[in-house]
């Protein structure tokens, strides 16, 4: 992979990340069920969030050495686009990157485990919303 390329993908999930929270926190205001709705967040959020996701996708098909339209074109395929771009051979074999999570330094172990932790806190808040609403 690209180091380049990796960089300006992890900044645009990043940026993806933040876009969502900042929808989920100021949607709650809103006064209708929408997030989008009145006192809700504003719609400028929406097109950060979108063009954030078209960035990391572009971004990392070309720390894989592929065209950055694919990365876009996979992208509206959903969660098999996502796969598919996973699965693609890196075609730089002779930059090596391991990914394996024994070889990350402690701090990074550490950002990593706090990040795990805080998506499945996440995930149960969510869940637990969604089943109060649904009763």
């Amino acid at each position: 992979m690209l180091a380049r390329y990796k960089k300006i993908g992890n900044a645009a999930v990043g940026v993806s990340a933040v876009c969502f929270a900042t929808i989920l926190v100021l949607g709650k205001n809103s006064s209708t069920g929408n997030v989008w709705g009145p006192g809700g967040a504003p719609p400028i959020l929406m097109y950060a969030e979108v063009m954030a996701i078209f960035g990391a996708f572009w971004a990392y098909a070309k720390s894989k050495g592929y065209a950055g339209w694919l990365g876009v074109v996979l992208l509206f395929l959903n969660v098999v686009g996502l796969i598919v771009l996973l699965k693609l051979r890196d075609k730089h074999p002779n930059i090596s990157e391991s990914n394996d999570a024994s070889s990350l330094p402690p701090t990074k172990k550490l950002v990593l485990a706090i990040f795990i932790v805080v998506g499945l806190v996440a995930f149960a808040y969510v869940f637990t919303e969604i089943r109060k609403a649904s009763s």
